[in-house]
């Protein structure tokens, strides 16, 4: 009895162990913990179970309905309070300081029970642990009732003892720009925004200052719980800096300066990130302000998500700007060096050359700048740069002196890289004058070193290839499977080549070249969608294939499998970006069907060997380098090549062969002479071997530029003739089939 009796109470034991887990406090939104007032308030969630409720609004508070979308669906093992708001106002809920979770869910709901409906709901709004949750909702009615949901991250999250926090936020006596804080003179004011509501105010002006008329635009909207102070310009007026800099809480604000004193106020202007310390501190200079002036002062964080609490907001008179702080006391400079430039105290001119010419919207936002007044001392090309400098430049040359200059150029991100800017200027005559305008990137201001140095082209000693000009898919020269070395291809000036690929076959191209002189991009289109801007870099979306990986040797490959031949142009450009304006390459193609040569009078007449001779391995070597190749033909046989402008097919008998070339017919004969000697003889294998030295292979015929005579002349891009082998068969003579070539 005693073992019976034993399981019995073990049994029982259990049954109120699995009563008290079902029994859990809060664990479904029927029977939430009821709770008032505010402070802090403990939950457990180790026995709760997920219950899915998301008032209503998958799309605001978290739901089973996204699963798969990460951090947006179902709280986990929540917990329910029915909360009633004690007095009217603004309020913040939170899991800060939990110490069993630390990665919590929270919703809440208007409403007590599973009847009511999502208002809100956060994942890692807090910050004490970092993935918190903090909510808060402002005009909260006194007696209103919420239901509040609280749980953990994921299934893999921790669980067990947190809390949830509500605070009553009594917004500051300034949160409103109709009751801004009155101060005067410089130094630093203390501020704190952690219960204060968002205004929305942007004095009238939704372009200058941040407003919720850019909702949906980063950066420009509305500034985030902002406070307003009113400020009086000090005796004696002048220029004056207001930052948020050293704040040590609010370490990305935004700041607005109205002209005024309240809600009448106008916008003047607006900064992000001007400041330095920290980076995303806010900084405005305004310059010559006239004593016992009103401005109106708004400040605030960057987003929802971007940290509240104490900041600082500084009123300084800045150092003296610069003496070349104008472009009309730009600092005199002439010849070829290096000087030193500091925009630190800089004003922004917004000068942007007397006519926009070619400066355009980039040179319109050149941040704090200054001016150099250059005068060459000799005539030629020069090379205006930034390198060097310890922050993101930009640089505009104007042509002329004084404000008066024209624009003649503008760069923001040269080659030498981290963010230095450079800009040529050509055929500049000594006496010349250039007003150079040196800025930064985005407002970003620095110090740096204006480096000017006359300017040799890196092309000048790349001339045009062989196959120019087939710069436009019009002009496409065609090219088969072989090596072409020596081509160039420039900035300015792409290359396109046309080339068919066989139905089943792969084209793989290589492009061999140094990434140091340019970024080479590869392009496979079919004849139909072929693109030839070189300003424009084409995704790989409309072509067969692409290779733009930023590699040396740069590659693609295509596999035909439409079932019939396919006419391509590949295009070889260089990345607008690239750092060089002109490369050197060797390209090299495998899998292209005969897109120039063909061969006609196939089969040739058979031969003593019983086979027949082909020229089918022919091919280019080069550009306009067409290599004959001679096999299948009968060992110790003589032969050389001929060259005609006419085809034959049929060709006429002679012989044992057929003579396919037309007259006059040339001969690449040991009479010719020199790199005309074709003259050779079949090996035990049957491949044709040169024995005149004019095959860069050993085997078959270097063709040259020069045609034996007759018929004369040179063989010239765009022409096409026609080869054949002639040679001798025992007590005969015999041909091999013909080929015809594009050159």
């Amino acid at each position: 009895m005693k073992p019976l009796l034993q399981i019995a109470l073990l049994f029982s034991a259990s049954s109120v162990l699995m009563s008290s887990a079902t029994a859990q406090a809060g664990d479904d939104c029927s029977a939430p913990i009821v709770i008032s007032g505010t402070g802090t308030f403990n939950w457990d969630n180790t026995l709760n179970t997920t219950s899915g409720f998301d008032g209503g609004d998958p799309t605001t508070c978290f739901s089973p309905t996204n699963a798969g979308s990460t951090g947006s669906d179902a709280i986990r093992q929540d917990v329910f309070f029915a909360w009633t708001v004690p007095a009217s106002g603004n309020y913040t809920f939170d899991t800060e300081n939990s110490i069993g979770i630390d990665d919590t869910k929270m919703s809440i709901h208007l409403g007590s029970d599973c009847a009511a409906t999502c208002v809100a709901s956060d994942d890692d709004g807090g910050s004490v642990p970092a993935f918190s949750s903090l909510i808060q909702l402002t005009g909260l009615t006194n007696g209103d009732q919420y239901l509040i949901q609280v749980g953990s991250w994921n299934d893999t999250s921790s669980i067990g003892d947190a809390v949830l926090n509500i605070t009553h936020m009594v917004p500051p006596t300034n949160d409103d720009c109709s009751t801004p804080q009155v101060i005067s003179g410089l130094g630093t004011f203390n501020w704190d925004n952690s219960a204060a509501t968002t205004s929305g105010f942007d004095g009238g002006n939704p372009v200058g200052c941040f407003s919720p008329g850019n909702a949906g635009t980063t950066g420009i909207d509305t500034i985030r719980k902002d406070l307003f102070f009113t400020w009086t310009v000090p005796t004696g007026g002048g220029n004056f800096q207001f930052d948020t800099e050293f704040s040590p809480i609010n370490t990305d604000t935004k700041l607005s300066i109205h002209a005024g004193s309240d809600c009448s106020a106008t916008c003047v202007t607006s900064d992000d990130d001007g400041g330095v310390d920290p980076i995303y501190s806010s900084k405005i200079l305004l310059y010559g302000l006239t004593e016992g002036d009103q401005f109106l002062l708004q400040v605030g964080s960057w987003n929802d998500v971007s940290p509240a609490g104490d900041g600082f907001l500084n009123i300084s008179v800045p150092p003296a700007a610069p003496g070349n702080d104008l472009c009309s006391s730009a600092a005199a400079i002439s010849g070829s060096g290096g000087w030193g430039f500091d925009t630190t105290t800089a004003s922004t001119s917004g000068f942007n050359g007397a006519t926009s010419g070619t400066c355009g919207l980039s040179a319109q936002d050149m941040g704090p700048d200054v001016f150099f007044q250059w005068t060459a001392t000799s005539s030629g090309d020069f090379q205006f740069d930034t390198c060097g400098s310890l922050y993101d430049t930009k640089l505009s040359l104007h042509v002329g002196s004084g404000c008066g200059a024209i624009c003649g150029g503008h760069n923001d991100d040269g080659t030498c890289g981290s963010g230095a800017s450079e800009v040529v200027l050509q055929g500049i005559l000594a006496g010349d004058e250039i007003l150079v305008q040196l800025g930064g990137w985005n407002g970003l201001l620095g110090s740096g070193t204006l480096n000017i140095a006359p300017w040799t082209d890196p092309c000048a000693s790349l001339g045009p290839d062989a196959f120019e000009d087939n710069d436009t898919c019009a002009t496409a020269h065609p090219i088969i499977d072989g090596i072409y070395p020596g081509l160039t291809v420039f900035r300015t000036d792409l290359d396109i080549y046309s080339l068919t690929v066989p139905a089943g076959g792969t084209l793989d191209v290589l492009c061999n070249h140094n990434i140091a002189d340019g970024d080479i991009d590869l392009f496979l289109f079919d004849t139909g969608t072929c693109l030839d801007d070189p300003a424009v870099d084409p995704t790989c979306a409309p072509a067969l294939a692409c290779g733009w990986a930023s590699v040396a040797p740069e590659s693609l490959t295509w596999i035909n499998t439409t079932g019939v031949d396919v006419d391509c142009t590949l295009r070889v450009s260089l990345w607008p970006s690239s750092a060089g304006d002109c490369v050197e390459y060797e390209l090299v193609l495998t899998g292209a069907d005969v897109g120039g040569p063909n061969l006609f009078c196939d089969p040739a007449s058979i031969n003593t060997s019983g086979s027949y001779v082909t020229l089918a391995s022919s091919d280019f070597s080069g550009p306009g380098v067409f290599h004959l190749e001679a096999s299948d033909g009968p060992a110790d046989q003589f032969g050389y090549f001929l060259v005609s402008a006419t085809p034959m097919d049929p060709g006429i008998s002679i012989s044992s062969g057929q003579l396919c070339l037309g007259a006059p017919i040339g001969r690449y004969s040991p009479a010719a002479g020199g790199t005309l000697n074709s003259i050779g003889r079949f090996s035990v294998s049957g491949i044709f071997q040169a024995l005149a030295g004019n095959s860069s292979v050993g085997s078959g015929f270097d063709v040259p530029a020069v045609l034996p005579s007759p018929p004369g002349g040179v063989i010239n891009a765009g022409a096409s003739w026609h080869f054949q082998l002639w040679y001798r068969d025992g007590m005969d003579s015999n041909f091999s089939n013909a080929i015809s070539v594009d050159f």
